[in-house]
């Protein structure tokens, strides 16, 4: 079941420096670290592997995954202090979502940033501030601007897309929302996957 979400979840790779799927007994089901060294247990050797037993140290009280699942609750931009067994420790921010089907809680998904990449600076609003400026990490379908017939049909093209597992193309000319497009397929994909 937890595996049909996968999917959508990979798709984010590329903008992490690690990711943690677990199920609902915090079972590691899909691990990916992309910063090297940063624990000594194989990605292979985790699946399967509490969450618990990867990181000892890591209070099941304050652990944003055990929040998700337990309640249900979203955390981002969470700097957390990582210890895995046998290996060095490690200051991560996380974003932690719960995976849902059908209005039930059937895992958590952890993605990761390193302290240590500038990347995740840049990329992440870390601010706490309501004057805040910085923009929203991901565009969505409302925030394409029109009330055309054929700014409703990309909507609607958006959300459906967004419902398959099938590679999208797009394309046009300089300057006409290709990235925003994108983005808000990704956002609706995301949304769609933790319920």
């Amino acid at each position: 079941m937890l595996e049909n979400y996968l999917n959508v979840i990979t798709n984010m790779e590329t903008y992490v420096d690690g990711l943690i799927v677990v199920d609902s007994y915090t079972n590691i089901v899909y691990i990916r670290h992309y910063a090297k060294g940063l624990t000594p247990i194989s990605e292979k050797d985790s699946i399967g592997k509490s969450l618990f037993e990867i990181y000892p140290s890591m209070d099941p009280k304050n652990s944003t995954i055990m929040k998700a699942l337990t309640t249900g609750e979203v955390t981002l931009n969470c700097k957390n202090t990582l210890s895995p067994v046998n290996g060095p420790t490690f200051e991560v921010l996380d974003d932690t979502f719960p995976i849902k089907e059908n209005g039930r809680i059937i895992g958590a998904v952890c993605i990761t940033h390193s302290v240590d990449n500038r990347k995740a600076f840049t990329a992440l609003d870390l601010s706490s501030g309501a004057n805040s400026r910085a923009p929203k990490q991901l565009f969505t379908d409302s925030d394409i601007i029109g009330r055309s017939e054929a700014i409703q049909v990309l909507r609607n093209q958006i959300n459906r897309v967004a419902e398959t597992s099938s590679s999208l193309l797009i394309y046009g000319e300089t300057g006409t929302g290709k990235e925003m497009v994108a983005q808000s397929v990704h956002f609706a994909e995301l949304t769609m996957a933790i319920g």
